[in-house]
Parts: structure tokens; C-alpha cells; sequence
């Protein structure tokens, strides 16, 4: 019952955020930069929600580590949110990265790739997290240019927990409905399956609008 709920749920999710303008500021405060902590929180918080392109790929990215070890699962997860925040840093410095916008659509097309192909293998997922959390990262620090320290680091501690949550939060309600063996990899499931090709469909459609 829980496969079949999920084989319709997931791919739907998939469709909808795919349906979504692409968000070119993800701004939660009306285009202006956070002035306070409390501003710079609740920014980074909404950040990677507002921005279809953040939220469907850290929905998969979720969904690619469903079978994967809890204590893997958390390293990885710090390994983007870590990577997420050095790519903000760099945009803050100065570092231009051109289409940075097709690029960060770009993961969200891997991923879902990744996750109709059964989530590849368990050790082609960090080092892809790592790249895909610096391209997010810069994407962030978009928002906050021109911030002072505080509200900066008030920003970077808001969407490291955003980033984190949906990401545990949906490889532990993926578990419901995959399984794995031994190896520590994803067993195919129909359900993931249509999720990763609905996924990958609307990262190549944020490429496009970018």
C-alpha cells in the first residue's frame, strides 16, 4: 500500500516543482538583503524552499541516500551543507562562475539520473554532493551580498538546517518504500524509478529557463 501511495506520490512532486517558474533572486525578503539575525535566519531558511530548483534537488538528494546507513547518510549530508556554504563563500569573495543558474539545474538532472538508475553506486555519491553543494551554495550567496557578519552567518546557519531537514527527512520517508542489501545500495523500485525521470525532466527544463 505504502509503494503504491509513494509510485504516485513522488513522480507528482516531480510534475509540479517542474511546473514551477524558475525563481531567479529565491528571495524571502522582498529582494533586499537580510539587516538582522532574525532576518538572516528565517532568509536562509526559506531560501532553499522558495527556489524550485533547491528544493527538488535536495528532495532526491534525499531520496538517493533512502538505503544508505545513518551514519553515512549524516556525513554526507554535512559534506553538501559544508560544500553549500563554501560556495556561498566564494560568490561573497568575488568568484564568478558563469550560468551558475544552468549549472545548479543542471544537478537536479544528474540526480534524478542517479536515482532512476537506482541511485548508482554508494561511492559516486559524495564526491557529486560535494560539487553539487558548491553550485547550490553559490546560487545562495546571491541573496545576502552586501550583508553584514552577523546576518551573514545568521543566513548560512539558516539554510545548512533547511538543507539538512528535507534531506534526512526524506531519505527516512523513502525508507518506507525502498530496501537494500548488504552492499549498501538501492534496490530498484518503480516508484524511484518514475521519481528520477520526472526529476531529471525538470532539471533540464530549469536549464532551459535559466
Amino acid at each position: 500500500m505504502k509503494s503504491l501511495a509513494a509510485s504516485r506520490l513522488l513522480p507528482g512532486l516531480a510534475a509540479l516543482l517542474a511546473a514551477t517558474p524558475q525563481a531567479h533572486a529565491h528571495h524571502a525578503m522582498d529582494g533586499a538583503p537580510p539587516s538582522t539575525a532574525a532576518q538572516g535566519v528565517l532568509s536562509g531558511i526559506a531560501h532553499p524552499v522558495i527556489g524550485p530548483d533547491h528544493l527538488l534537488f535536495l528532495v532526491v538528494a534525499g531520496l538517493l541516500m533512502a538505503s544508505t546507513r545513518l551514519p553515512r547518510r549524516l556525513l554526507t549530508t554535512a559534506l553538501f551543507v559544508g560544500m553549500s556554504a563554501l560556495g556561498s563563500a566564494l560568490h561573497l569573495y568575488g568568484f564568478s562562475l558563469p550560468w551558475s543558474d544552468g549549472l545548479t539545474a543542471a544537478t537536479v538532472t544528474i540526480a534524478g539520473l542517479l536515482l532512476a538508475a537506482s541511485a548508482g553506486s554508494s561511492s559516486s555519491i559524495p564526491p557529486f554532493f560535494a560539487a553539487a553543494g558548491l553550485l547550490h551554495g553559490y546560487a545562495y550567496g546571491e541573496s545576502v551580498i552586501g550583508s553584514e557578519p552577523t546576518p551573514l552567518t545568521a543566513y548560512l546557519c539558516g539554510f545548512a538546517l533547511t538543507e539538512s531537514a528535507i534531506i534526512l527527512l526524506a531519505a527516512t520517508a523513502a525508507r518506507h518504500f525502498t530496501s537494500s542489501d548488504h552492499k549498501d545500495k538501492v534496490k530498484p523500485s518503480p516508484a524511484l524509478v518514475k521519481t528520477g525521470i520526472g526529476s531529471a525532466l525538470a532539471g533540464v527544463l530549469m536549464m532551459f529557463a535559466a
